[in-house]
């Protein structure tokens, strides 16, 4: 194939290059055509104008010699007068008048004789002229048979050219029946997926008895989010039915290129104490057949994004067992410009568990199953974030306890997403406030894809100077870049919240202090449920303002919207035992 590809290529172009010069050479030859022709009438012209003034210079020479001959008669005729006339006055003035006459001929015959001479100049110019249209006549005659011999070129090559014609028309043929196949195949393929989904659905369905443990495997790649399911993994170990199995699994964000980070989740699950299996294998189907050998009955994902994670993975490969969702975020509540809420993984769950009523409907307008998968349950994640420990990762040699800032940034720092990250408009802002300002504490806890986003700048300048940021943030005894897992601690021990968007916008709302949104103004809308969470926020439009309302809440000023944010919490987050919630409904179906 790459040999029928090579030639066939390199036989298009010798035949679009020969085609071009040809094109050329005809080009050349009716621009000399052009040529000649404007040529010949130019000379056609000059000679008529020659043959004029040859003609006039003929008449001119006639009328001197007639001229000339009047000038003889009378000189003779003076003769006589000179010898008849000797003494009168009247014949010598007649004399003076004649000469005088004869004076104002020889003026004219001189003027005629430089009209010659000129006339002479004319010619000669017309007849290097004629030698120069005959050296063009030449090169023409030469032109045509350069010409005659390229036509007998064209001539021998197109034998050539119908046998390639030939062949091209055999490749389409080819092409075609390859099409057809390619068809084929196709259909062939979609009845083995549908096999497959068969027997995965009979899989699925396996019968349990009262008396066998409920395999379940929770798969973990986005290890910031583990307060999303940390309390139904506790609620499952200690219950006699439940047999739970953790693994931990790669990633790949926006902005890579490779799955990777496997080794990040192992470390912190480890801290944590969490036991796990490592599935870490080049070939990710080296993984799944892991998978399969323990047979798990429930299998929790933790997005619905085939994208981020490994092939072997993905929705299709799984669904040997009953499929699980308990969102990463709370809730959503922004517009993205296409369904996010009714992926492939969402129609393919048995149970998407939800936190209050309003995503359950929102659910139910997007999706395909009408919501008939979704359950509210409430979201574990709320009780995880109001039960966590306070930690602050800096460590203060003060004795007073410094104002603690929380800085978190979304990676839509593009427009191409959500466009939500103001990131790149003020992170050298950010640097230089925390030098100038000692008596604040300042840890950032980007969006884990920022991460990945910031690594792929192909822009030198761009990339050199967040490199330089984050060597320089790094350097600080007031500053640290947090990048440990679960995020509930650093909440519980901030002051206040300055962030971009878009889940902590909500989920920070749960601490009861100033969350100080700096908004950009192109971002996706919200939905109705997002624009009563932004009523709990702060909002601003740019760096200075965040700053400045930051130093109001640091000397003591009440947050204005305190008040909100217990409507926002009371409206969607009032739910309460989210873990037992979706442990009894498992349960009950299983």
């Amino acid at each position: 194939m790459g040999f029928r590809n090579w030639f066939f290529s390199k036989l298009y172009r010798d035949n679009k290059k020969f085609k071009n010069e040809i094109i050329n050479l005809s080009n050349k030859l009716e621009r000399v055509n052009v040529q000649l022709y404007s040529f010949d009438e130019f000379m056609r012209n000059i000679i008529k104008q020659g043959n004029e003034k040859v003609q006039k210079i003929n008449d001119i020479q006639k009328s001197t010699k007639n001229l000339l001959e009047r000038n003889s008669n009378l000189e003779i005729e003076i003769t006589n007068l000179k010898d008849k006339l000797d003494f009168t006055n009247r014949q010598t003035q007649l004399i003076e008048n004649i000469q005088e006459s004869a004076k104002n001929l020889l003026e004219r015959n001189s003027n005629l004789e430089s009209e010659i001479a000129n006339l002479k100049d004319k010619l000669d110019f017309t007849n290097r002229q004629t030698q120069l249209i005959e050296n063009i006549q030449e090169t023409i005659r030469v032109l045509l048979e350069k010409n005659l011999c390229v036509e007998k070129e064209i001539s021998d090559f197109r034998p050539i050219l119908d046998s390639t014609n030939n062949k091209i028309q055999l490749i389409e043929n080819i092409n075609s029946s390859i099409t057809m196949l390619a068809e084929k195949n196709a259909l062939l393929q979609d009845k083995i997926v549908n096999s497959e989904q068969t027997v995965n659905l009979i899989s699925a369905n396996r019968l349990i008895n009262e008396f066998q443990k409920i395999t379940c495997l929770f798969l973990i790649h986005n290890i910031e989010s583990w307060d999303s399911i940390y309390s139904v993994y506790k609620k499952m170990i200690i219950h006699e039915r439940f047999k739970v199995i953790i693994a931990s699994i790669p990633r790949r964000y926006p902005g890579s290129k490779i799955f990777k980070d496997e080794e990040y989740v192992h470390n912190i699950l480890s801290r944590l104490d969490v036991p796990h299996l490592r599935l870490n294998n080049s070939n990710s189907y080296d993984d799944l057949n892991i998978i399969k050998s323990l047979a798990p009955n429930v299998i929790f994902r933790q997005s619905q994004w085939d994208y981020d994670i490994p092939p072997a993975f993905s929705t299709d490969n799984l669904r040997f067992a009953k499929l699980c969702l308990i969102p990463y975020e709370i809730m959503n509540f922004v517009q993205l410009g296409f369904n996010h809420l009714s992926s492939y993984y969402h129609t393919s769950c048995w149970k998407l568990f939800v936190a209050n009523q309003q995503t359950k409907i929102e659910q139910e307008q997007h999706d395909k199953l009408n919501g008939l998968n979704v359950f509210v349950t409430g979201h574990p994640k709320v009780k995880a974030l109001k039960n966590a420990k306070p930690a602050w990762p800096i460590i203060s040699n003060s004795e007073d306890k410094k104002f603690r800032i929380l800085w978190a940034s979304h990676h839509s720092i593009d427009k191409n997403w959500s466009n939500f990250s103001v990131f790149l408009n003020i992170y050298n802002d950010m640097l230089s406030w925390a030098k100038e300002d000692n008596s604040i504490e300042f840890v950032f806890s980007p969006h884990p894809a920022l991460v990945t986003v910031l690594e792929a700048i192909t822009d030198e300048k761009l990339k050199h100077s967040i490199d330089e940021f984050f060597i320089e943030w790094n350097k600080l005894d007031n500053t640290y870049f947090y990048r440990e897992g679960p995020y509930g601690p650093l909440f519980q021990a901030s002051d206040i919240l300055i962030m971009d968007g878009i889940s902590w916008l909500l989920e920070y709302q749960l601490m009861k202090k100033p969350l100080i949104f700096i908004e950009r103004e192109d971002h996706s809308p919200f939905t109705i449920n997002g624009e009563l969470i932004a009523t709990g926020t702060n909002r601003v439009s740019a760096f200075h303002q965040a700053k400045e309302l930051a130093y109001r809440f640091k000397n003591g000023e009440q947050d204005p919207k305190r008040d909100k944010q217990d409507i926002v919490v009371n409206e969607l987050l009032l739910l309460e035992n989210a873990a037992d919630n979706i442990v009894e409904l498992i349960l009950e179906d299983l």
